[in-house]
Formats: C-alpha cells, structure tokens, sequence
C-alpha cells in the first residue's frame, strides 16, 4: 500500500532537495521534523525524573514512538533508546531523521513493527525502563498540540489495544514502567510508584510485574 493511501485525502506528502520529508495538511499548513531545535533535558525536567536517570545510562523501550521527540531526549542523555513505531509514514519522517548524522544520535535505533507484538517477543535482556506515551487530549492551538493532532490523524489506537500494551510492558520491564498522560487525566490501574508533573503532561512511574 503507498503511504499516500495512510493520508487524509487532502493532504500531501513530498521530499525537499535534501530528502527530509514534508507533510501538507492543506490551507497552507505544512509539517516537518526539526528535532535539532529541542532542548536537551535538565536534571529537574519531569520526564528525566520520572525513567530514574542518576547519570548512568539505561536502556529503555520507547513503544509508542509517535515524532520520536521523547526517544530523541532520552537518547541525548546517553541512554540507549530503542523506539518501535508501527505507522508507515511516522517511521519514515523517524527513519529519516535518526540516519542524517546532524540530528540521530547514534544511541537510537527506531524499529518499524507492532509494539505489542514486539514485547511479546522479549524473552531475555530486558529493557531497564519501558516509556509509552498513548494519545490524551490536546490543545491544537499550540504548536505541541499541532504536531500531536496531526500525528492523531495518521495513527490511531483504541483504549482496549492501550489497555493490553500496559499490561504486557509491566511483565517487560527490569526497573520501571513510565507513562505519560495528561495532567488531569487519572493514571492507569497497576502498581503506581509515583508521578512527576510538568506544567501540562504528568509521567506516571509504575512496578514491573513477574511474568
């Protein structure tokens, strides 16, 4: 199936001269990745709080990849960061990236499969620390929340396949389970260790469970 077939029929997709991908989303909007214009994470940001960071690397599972922000974060701790994405189109802009030496570090590997599949899968060598972030609601008005509804578009989740790909993180996992949610959202039933809060998300640190 093309990729173009995974698009709203008004939208568009096409490469600049140097390759990075574009999306068109129509009335003049356009969408691209520009990881280089994050800002690395501070020792007191939420999300590094919350996957336990002391300043010694961690392998971590990111299965719900999205734009790839947070996986690019993490990685630029020095963690090892290995990102699934079932979305054909997400994984190209995310593949696209992490192979131009100015924006992938080399600590980030980006897999193109099912995430619930893939943890069924581990048997051994267990990530440290297993990130998800499902889709909560968004404020499009902010340039995030452009990006976020956008990706809502192209790739979409019921609660019931969240609900099994919780579960089956909380077997996967050496250390911990972080999800992210919004602020006021309510966490997920299991066993909630604690929660980190920024100004609009909330990162909820949960115990993994014996298989």
């Amino acid at each position: 199936m093309p990729l173009t077939d995974t698009l709203p029929s008004h939208w568009k997709l096409e490469r600049k001269n140097t390759g990075q991908p574009v999306l068109h989303t129509g009335f003049g909007k356009a969408f691209s990745l520009e990881m280089s214009k994050l800002i690395p994470l501070k020792p007191n940001q939420p999300l590094r709080k919350a996957i336990g960071y002391k300043g010694h690397p961690l392998k971590i599972l990111d299965i719900t990849a999205g734009w790839g922000q947070d996986a690019w974060l993490l990685a630029k701790l020095g963690c090892e960061v290995t990102a699934i994405e079932k979305n054909e189109l997400v994984f190209m802009f995310l593949d696209f990236l992490n192979k131009n030496p100015e924006t992938g570090p080399g600590n980030l590997n980006f897999i193109l499969d099912d995430s619930l599949r893939y943890l069924k899968t581990i048997k051994e060598k267990k990530p440290d620390v297993i990130y998800m972030d499902p889709m909560f609601q968004i404020n499009k008005k902010s340039a995030s929340g452009k990006n976020l509804w956008i990706l809502q578009q192209i790739t979409r989740s019921s609660p019931e396949q969240t609900s099994a790909l919780f579960e089956e993180a909380l077997k996967k996992s050496q250390k911990r389970i972080v999800v992210k949610r919004g602020k006021r959202e309510k966490p997920f039933r299991g066993p909630l260790l604690c929660s980190f809060s920024g100004r609009a998300v909330r990162f909820d640190v949960f115990s993994p469970t014996p298989e």
